[in-house]
């Protein structure tokens, strides 16, 4: 009990000093000048936010967009604090944009960085290079190397050919460290223990230290540490590492093809340490007589130094401490506990513009950590027996995880159930929409049966954070309902396709469903159905000349046009058939006209954004 109440203590200190509203709008064109803490990079206004809550002081911040033209300091990010924890002035400026802290509006770790950043290059930092096919797959790349944490890709419009489609994976520091160590009597300092709970902890081979014994030269980087062991521990993170040297609360990162060796004095050195698994921030020992300085988020009075691991522990904005003691020279800060905190968000050296390259960061910290499976028995139904634009009535229950979107009253969109509490739908439905107007029918043929039918709420809508409405790319959103559907023959949920199964599906015949305008220029009051061939990406570019096809569509139709999907349509299912399931191989996005000759329907193609739905779901569960 006494530990309940303690972390109640300890959590109520959050944000001393700061302004306790919670504000996460961004002021475009609005400028907080000075009270400047420093500055970094920032590829956009949400990352440079991120950096501000992750920062022990930052309270809000100025960003200098690519827009700006008076000097060279776009993507410059000002991260600012005042006593008040307010702005001292707010002025009107032209390609800024600026905004506060979210240390106040709840957890402030989440460090998901999906967005990717057209024409604009992360200089620098490169330890690997390789060719992909498209940015997509460069960022799998990133995400799937367990030292990337950012990357660029040339696309292929990038200048020199002769690099096009080259994906540059990029390292930074990703192991939280002290930027100050020094020798200091009476105080304790040690780590924050969450990394070594990580149900991702892999084995770990250390390799023997040498002591009193120096690796001269070639040092690739030189950093504060308060070990050797810690030393090892960040040459083992670093992809160039090959060895290291520590000596008097220095650690010298080294990167050779060669090691010399010589005994010294007060030297320690070895080589990087070996993992079965991911590198682990786990470091157990407490460092007596070492003091972290600077950093600190806020102190807390306590009885010991377990104590004050144990807060930081349970902290999760906490990365280190340091504890004063009994004996500590300065009385006023006997037994107080300072948990401190770096930003931790990976950081480029350097962002510039640069045409026809494409930067981003890992997707580690996006992907669910719990496994999401199937549902159970997904996208079974009875065989179709009737063989929308130019379609037919459905017959009940033949498309069960078909629901119809009403915003205001009325229908306005289809989607697909995924899992009881998620539909999938198009992102263009839900523009300006708010949760609380919305409400999904499950299990319905008629609109009017809307009247009486059972419907669930929208307790929060989930957008596709890099859709474009200019080019409908992106196309994509999730709703999550405010109860669990019930499954029953009228409701069941539609299986997600797999690079596999989409690959079985192409030149198949497929089938649309949906509420949409019919040939006459009437809604239906029926749901209709349509069987129609898909089209490769590559082939539908032909059709849409003028229109960007991206490698995250995909259409269907037929070339004399008459069959399509048309207004209502969006959000619902494009389905494919395999083994007596129905994948969801598409959701209706947009088109040229509808069922216009050579002009197929567009359609988000479902399997690239597996990862994301699985994700998001998961993350929001």
């Amino acid at each position: 009990m006494s530990g309940f109440l303690l972390l109640l203590g300890v959590f109520g200190l959050w944000g001393s000093g700061f302004s306790q509203e919670c504000v996460q709008e961004l002021q475009v064109d609005v400028d907080f000048p000075g009270n400047d803490i420093t500055h970094i990079y920032a590829p956009d206004a949400h990352y440079c936010q991120l950096a501000c809550t992750q920062h022990y002081s930052c309270q809000f911040f100025t960003f200098v967009t690519p827009q700006w033209t008076v000097d060279n300091r776009s993507f410059y990010c000002y991260l600012k604090d005042t006593e008040s924890g307010k702005p001292s002035v707010v002025t009107s400026l032209k390609a800024v944009i600026s905004g506060y802290s979210l240390k106040n509006c709840g957890d402030p770790n989440e460090e998901c960085l999906s967005r990717v950043y057209r024409d604009v290059d992360f200089p620098g930092a490169d330890y690997r290079f390789l060719f992909t096919d498209n940015y997509e797959d460069c960022q799998s790349a990133c995400t799937d190397d367990p030292y990337c944490q950012f990357f660029t890709y040339l696309n292929d419009t990038y200048a020199n050919a002769t690099i096009r489609q080259k994906c540059f994976l990029k390292y930074s520091r990703n192991i939280p460290s002290p930027p100050a160590v020094v020798a200091n009597e009476n105080v304790v300092s040690g780590f924050s223990q969450r990394p070594c709970n990580s149900p991702d902890i892999g084995t770990v081979h250390h390799s023997e230290i040498q002591h009193y014994y120096d690796f001269p030269g070639q040092d690739l980087l030189r950093t504060a540490a308060p070990s050797a062991e810690f030393c090892q521990l960040l040459c083992t993170a670093h992809p160039e590492c090959s060895f290291f040297t520590y000596s008097r609360l220095e650690c010298y990162l080294k990167h050779g093809e060669v090691r010399e060796k010589s005994p010294k004095t007060e030297a320690h050195s070895g080589n990087p340490s070996q993992f079965s698994g991911p590198v682990n921030a786990c470091v157990k020992k407490a460092f007596e007589d070492i003091d972290f300085v600077g950093y600190n988020m806020r102190s807390v009075v306590l009885n010991s130094p377990e104590q004050c691991e144990e807060v930081c522990t349970a902290d999760p904005a906490c990365q280190f401490y340091t504890y004063m003691n009994d004996d500590y020279l300065h009385l006023i800060h006997r037994r107080h506990c300072f948990l401190k905190r770096v930003i931790s968000v990976p950081q480029p050296p350097k962002i510039t513009t640069l045409a026809g390259a494409v930067s981003g960061f890992h997707r580690r910290d996006c992907l669910c950590k719990r496994d999401i499976p199937e549902e159970i028995d997904c996208g079974e139904v009875d065989d179709t027996q009737a063989r929308i634009l130019g379609g037919t009535r459905a017959e009940r229950n033949k498309w069960p995880w078909q629901v119809s979107l009403h915003e205001d009253s009325s229908h306005s969109c289809g989607g697909s159930i995924l899992r009881r509490r998620w539909v999938v739908t198009a992102a263009h439905c839900l523009v300006d929409s708010k949760a609380s107007n919305l409400k999904v029918y499950p299990g319905i043929l008629r609109q009017k049966e809307a009247r009486s039918a059972e419907y669930y709420g929208v307790e929060k809508i989930l957008m596709h954070s890099e859709y474009d409405q200019e080019d409908q790319e992106n196309d994509i959103a999730l709703l999550k309902l405010d109860r669990p559907i019930t499954y029953d023959d009228s409701k069941w949920p539609i299986c997600l396709p797999d690079k596999a199964k989409e690959k079985e599906f192409w030149g198949q015949k497929c089938w649309i469903s949906g509420w949409g305008k019919l040939a006459s220029g009437k809604s239906p009051s029926f749901l209709h159905q349509a069987e129609l061939p898909l089209i490769t990406t590559e082939a539908c570019r032909s059709f849409y000349s003028n229109s960007s096809i991206a490698d995250t569509m995909l259409c269907a139709g037929l070339e004399e046009g008459g069959v399509d999907t048309c207004q209502g349509d969006s959000g619902g299912p494009l389905m494919c058939e395999s083994q007596d399931k129905w994948y969801l191989m598409g959701v209706t996005s947009w088109g040229d006209g509808c069922g216009v000759a050579g002009k197929p329907g567009v359609y988000t193609r479902v399997e690239k954004y597996r990862d994301w739905i699985k994700g998001t779901i998961c993350q929001n569960s």
